[in-house]
């Protein structure tokens, strides 16, 4: 598990490293902005559901599939509020390019 999550965090490293060498600098902030919106709506969309199948001793495929099942939700759900909450940020933000 330490390993993954090592894994997720040196890709996303150089991910960042390259959008970094690929953006002009006024791009930059832009996706800062957007970058800093996403992470607080994903904040309070975690559950913990992978956390909770993981201790679960018993865990069967209904676990597993109704964990699926409210991920796809959660996840639909932060779509919608960046849809819904994009218009604000980019007013907030004095950056029509958000829109």
């Amino acid at each position: 598990m330490m390993a993954f999550k090592l894994a997720d965090r040196g890709l996303g490293f150089i991910s960042t490293l390259i959008l970094v060498c690929v953006l002009v600098p006024d791009d930059v902030g832009i996706v800062a902005t957007v970058t800093a919106v996403i992470t607080l709506i994903e904040l309070f969309s975690v559950f913990g559901l992978d956390v909770a199948l993981i201790r679960a001793s018993s865990a069967d495929r209904g676990y597993f599939d109704s964990a699926w099942t409210l991920h796809v939700l959660i996840v639909t759900d932060v779509f919608v509020i960046l849809l819904l909450v994009s218009p604000i940020v980019a007013a907030y933000f004095h950056q029509p390019e958000l829109h």
